[in-house]
């Protein structure tokens, strides 16, 4: 399987546990905030469609993470299609005292509730589970979310 990381609008892959950790720590680094970073496992590379609509490549699912700038904490999202619809959001319950603020949509200037603010290590452990599974982490809660 290959895994498909679009960090700051550019895809980066990765199949090697190294090179999976490596695009894990870029993700949760807070070097591409206010972005969030995407993640897909797929049997083919990820990719966009041209300008004309041709070609593009998106598995059905897909991890999305915001951090703070200083990479200390994230929040999680996942959405996927297939075998159900799913819209979900990281909790931490209960939440985090002082929560930050955590960029959903910088375009829009949405953010991600406070209660679904991570530390690091486990936002870290749930995309890692997500990379070798494709499914919705079980290492931590969801609540129900909708597409901003």
């Amino acid at each position: 399987m290959i895994v498909s990381a679009l960090l700051s609008q550019r895809f980066r892959y990765a199949t090697a546990p190294a090179a999976i950790t490596t695009l894990i720590e870029l993700a949760l680094s807070g070097r591409h905030w206010p972005n969030r970073s995407l993640f897909y496992l797929s049997d083919q590379r990820c990719s966009s469609p041209d300008e004309d609509g041709h070609g593009g490549h998106y598995p059905g699912h897909q991890l999305g993470v915001g951090t703070t700038r200083d990479g200390h904490h994230a929040a999680l999202h996942y959405c996927a299609r297939t075998p159900r619809e799913v819209v979900a959001q990281s909790l931490s319950a209960p939440p985090l005292p002082d929560a930050p603020e955590i960029i959903y949509d910088a375009e829009a200037q949405e953010f991600f509730p406070t209660n679904a603010v991570l530390p690091r290590d486990l936002a870290h452990a749930a995309i890692a589970e997500y990379l070798r599974t494709g499914a919705q982490p079980t290492v931590i809660t969801w609540q129900p979310a909708h597409i901003l």
